[in-house]
């Protein structure tokens, strides 16, 4: 399993839970940021082509997810004025 196929997997997954706190990004973006994430894993000592940096990937893409989860809810909290 690749890069790319990490990427579909990842979109398959996106679309089925209909994240609407998920900005659209392209699928070469998808994949630049799953390469730059494959990059750092390989740095730390985590082998091409293996199922240990294929969960170092996804476990890089979840605190991705959730970071960009976090700051939009934070975002539109920011947005909302309450009135009395």
């Amino acid at each position: 399993m690749n890069v790319k196929n990490i990427v579909i997997i990842l979109i398959g997954i996106h679309s089925l839970t209909a994240c609407t706190y998920m900005e659209e990004l392209s699928e070469k973006q998808e994949v630049e940021r799953l390469e730059s994430f494959e990059k750092k894993c390989e740095k730390i000592g985590y082998k091409k082509e293996t199922d240990s940096i294929r969960n170092c990937i996804l476990e890089f893409e979840k605190n991705y997810q959730l970071e960009h989860k976090v700051f939009m809810n934070e975002l539109n909290t920011r947005n909302h004025i309450i009135y009395y």
